[in-house]
């Protein structure tokens, strides 16, 4: 490795290493190390087990970081509005068990990075990380609004793509044909079958 790539790599890492004391002054920032220290927490602890044991192991960490609901109702978009409090209960646990089953999947890195430069965009915060290991560096942003006197997720971006509008795309026709049962019924399916 030539001397540049050492010192810009070192260099780098000082930005992410100061960032991580930096990032505890914005709430947006605190909250996303919170959720990648539960994340990181889980899979440590459950490495070898399948998705379904890690998934469960980071349902807290999903629960407290994540507004599902904001989630959910973002994704289902006019339908939410009809529904029964029971309904809409049952859709918000179905995507807290997808969601953690789909961190279960993917998320294997050994270091999250927190970058400590937020941005305030309207009622929302932007934050990015880097999820690294195995030589790999993965970026993972996240879009939060505050929600009870506290920031929490609500959309996250894999390599620039908004997890949300995906879902919102994949999810209309469930919705439409079968209302809150389907939906519930697909991501339990999809949960299920992730391996």
């Amino acid at each position: 490795m030539s001397l540049r790539r050492v010192l810009s790599v070192a260099a780098a890492m000082s930005i992410f290493s100061t960032g991580t004391a930096m990032a505890a002054s914005d709430p947006g920032a605190t909250r996303v190390r919170s959720l990648c220290d539960g994340v990181l927490e889980a899979v440590k602890q459950s490495k070898s087990a399948g998705v379904q044991a890690r998934a469960h192991r980071m349902q807290p960490a999903i629960e407290q970081n994540f507004d599902l609901e904001a989630m959910a109702r973002l994704t289902i978009g006019e339908a939410w509005t009809p529904m029964t409090l029971a309904d809409r209960t049952l859709v918000v646990a179905a995507l807290g068990r997808y969601t953690a089953a789909r961190y279960a999947q993917e998320f294997d890195g050994e270091r999250c990075l927190v970058d400590p430069a937020v941005v305030n965009r309207g009622p929302d915060k932007l934050v990015k990380s880097q999820v690294v290991g195995g030589g790999d560096s993965v970026s993972v942003n996240y879009r939060l609004r505050e929600s009870g006197g506290a920031w929490k997720v609500i959309d996250v971006f894999y390599n620039g793509v908004s997890q949300l509008a995906v879902q919102r795309a994949d999810f209309a026709q469930v919705v439409l044909t079968g209302g809150a049962g389907g939906l519930v019924a697909k991501l339990n399916a999809l949960t299920a079958n992730m391996k």
